[in-house]
Order: structure tokens, then sequence, then C-alpha cells
């Protein structure tokens, strides 16, 4: 069971696990945020310090996708990915128990690099398997990771609710997992990208590349950071009750959803430099609502439902931007997926230290300034050519 040909039947097998995959990676991201208050108490933690988790998760996730990223090029990647999802369902059934904070950033960090070879396993083996006509696909891919990143605090809370436990949460997570994994043991792998018609293998500009990362860094860091702290955000703020605030995160995830579903038809439409672009200017807008009214439930969901519409496509257009540029590989996707995993690193940590420090309140400025950074990195990526100057990394 090597590499897929044309075969319709296998792509619609292939596509359907992928979309699939990618509902249980985002619950799986969006698990993390209506968790803290549970890991914090178990483990005896401040409610500023368990943000810790998040650093521990998201460098976990650069190193699979930095390592483990690159094994899609060598190996049958449908075995990868199918041992990748074995073992996320292993950490879901333990991590909800654990009382040792060390452990719980220990098992974070596993969590994390099997999500980032699932990150990089499902974008690079989806453009393989739809080569030029992937774009709608690659949308819809990250469309279903707002399902389950959607359905995912909806879960936990009905979990809280019915037996004031999240352990049931992640269990049933651990069985779609394990069912996902069989999928995919089952199915051949799609061809891997050959070399470029020169020799060797794809080459590509480390100068682009960089500022690639860093606009990763910069933009994608900024979902992490809303998304897991929107909930205690809503609380600390005194704009939402601790029953209710879980509907924040399902009205952020919701809202990239629909947004992610209308840039499906987008796609064929619309060039990936605009829809960026436009995308951009939607997140500083949100932010800026949120700046002017604080402390308005009203101004919250409205600055959160812009927030996630204008969100929505900006990682996946990133892909398809990148594509125009550069031959997509496990191993340049990769590095997209390491710019996204240091802004998750990063930028979720200093918000909670900020909300600690001083108040709910002092995240804002930093998030309008990193957008404000994104966009300038992004216009610097705009004037490079399609074709940059092919220099090995």
């Amino acid at each position: 069971m090597t590499q897929t040909g044309p075969n319709p039947r296998l792509k619609l097998a292939a596509t359907a696990g992928y979309f699939y995959a990618y509902i249980l990676t985002g619950m799986i991201v969006a698990s993390l945020g209506p968790s803290l208050p549970t890991f914090a108490a178990n483990t005896l933690t401040p409610l500023k310090d368990i943000g810790v988790i998040f650093s521990a998760y998201f460098l976990g996730r650069m190193t699979g996708a930095m390592l483990l990223g690159r094994f899609y090029d060598r190996v049958p990647g449908h075995r990868l990915l199918s041992a990748t999802l074995f073992s996320l369902a292993v950490i879901a059934l333990i991590v909800p128990h654990l009382r040792s904070l060390y452990l719980l950033i220990a098992l974070l960090y596993l969590f994390g690099t099997a999500c980032g070879s699932l990150d990089v396993g499902g974008n690079t083996l989806l453009v393989w398997t739809h080569g030029s006509r992937s774009a709608p696909y690659v949308n819809a891919l990250h469309l279903f990771f707002g399902l389950g990143a959607f359905s995912m605090p909806l879960l936990i809370a009905w979990s809280l609710q019915s037996g004031g436990r999240i352990q049931t949460a992640y269990q049933i997570i651990a069985v779609l997992l394990l069912a996902a994994s069989l999928w995919f043991l089952r199915l051949p792998s799609p061809a891997r990208a050959r070399p470029a018609e020169s020799g060797g293998a794809p080459r590509v500009n480390p100068a682009w590349i960089a500022l690639l990362v860093l606009f990763m860094i910069l933009s994608t860091g900024i979902e992490a950071t809303f998304g897991g702290w929107i909930y205690t955000y809503a609380i600390q703020s005194q704009i939402s009750s601790p029953a209710a605030a879980a509907w924040f995160n399902s009205a952020f995830w919701i809202a990239m959803t629909a947004g992610r579903l209308i840039a499906i038809g987008l796609s064929t439409r619309v060039r990936p430099a605009a829809v960026i672009s436009a995308d951009i200017l939607g997140c500083i807008l949100s932010v800026s609502v949120f700046l002017l009214w604080p402390a308005s439930p009203a101004a919250a969901w409205a600055g959160t439902i812009l927030l996630g519409l204008s969100m929505a496509s900006l990682f996946p257009t990133g892909i398809l931007f990148t594509e125009e540029r550069v031959k997509i590989t496990g191993s340049v996707t990769g590095w997209i997926f390491i710019g996204d995993s240091l802004g998750g690193v990063f930028l979720p940590w200093i918000a909670g230290q900020l909300m600690g420090i001083f108040s709910p309140q002092a995240i804002l400025p930093a998030l309008l300034v990193d957008l404000l950074l994104a966009a300038a990195v992004f216009a610097l990526m705009l004037r490079s050519k399609k074709a940059p100057s092919r220099i090995s990394p």
C-alpha cells in the first residue's frame, strides 16, 4: 500500500480522511482553552501560570513540523499519519488525569509534536492528491478544522455539566482518533511531489521563507492567543458568567467555520494576496472594536465574530500563496507550521503574563501591534517576484 494513482474512489476516500482528521485537529487545539481551569486545579497551579502549557504544546507542534514533516517526503504518508493519530489517541486518554504540572507540560509537548506531524501531513498529502486543483480542498480542510474547534468547547461544557469532569470529553476524542488511525492504515498513500525538472530537490529562496515564517508567527499566533484566552478574558472582564463563557470560544470557531465556507468559493475567483490583505484588515478592525469598548458584552461578541470571520482563510490562503511561489513539499509545509507553532509558543504566554500583571484588557494593544507588524511583513512578501532566486535553504 504505497502510492495512489488517479483512482477517483481512492482520492475521495483519502480526502474524506483528511477532512475527518482535521476535525479532530480542531478539537484538540480548541480543547486547551476551556481545559485551563481544570488543568490549573488538578496541578495546583495559578491560572496566570498555567498558560505555559500553550508554550509546551506549540513547541511540540514546531518540533513535529520541523522533524516529522520531512518524513512525508521519504515514507508512505498514510502510514505516518496513522501512527500519528494513534499516538494522539493515547495521549488524550492520559492528559486530563495528570496531577503534576511538569508531567502535564511534557505530555502536552508530545501532544503538540504529534499535531505538528498531522498538520504537515494533512495539508501536504491533500495538495499531492489534488495537484493544481487543490485550492478549494485546502480551504475546505480548514473549514473542517473549524467544525472540530467549534464542537470541542461545547463537548467539554457538556462533560463538566453532566459529570463535573473533562475526562469524558477527552475519552470521546480518543475513540475518534483511533478510528481515524485505522482508516489511514488501510488506504494507499498519494504519490509524493516530484523533483523539479532541472534536477535535485525543490529549492526555495531562504530570505522569502524567513519572511513567510515570520508572517505565520505574527498572524496565526493571534488565532492561538484569542482561541486560548477568550474564555478566561470573558470571565475576568465580567462580560460573561463562567457557564456561558465557553460560548465565546464556540462563536469564534463558528465564525471561522463560516468564513472558511465562504473562502472555498472565493479561492477559485480571487487571488490569495487579495484575500490575505482583506483578512488582515478585518483582524485589525476586530481588535479595534475590543479596544474601543473593552467592557462591553455586545462589543465582545461583535469583535469575536468579526475576528473569526477575518482569521478564517488567513492560514489556508497562506499555503496557497506559498504554492504560487514555491513547490509544496513536506519540508516547505513544515516551515509554514514552524512559524504557526512559534506564534503559538510566545503569543499566548505573553497574553497570560499581561493579563496576570495588569488586567484582561492589557492584551488588546499587544494584539493590535502584532497585526500591524504582520501587515508590514506581508507587504515585504508581496514585493518578491513569483519566481524567487532558487537557493537551497
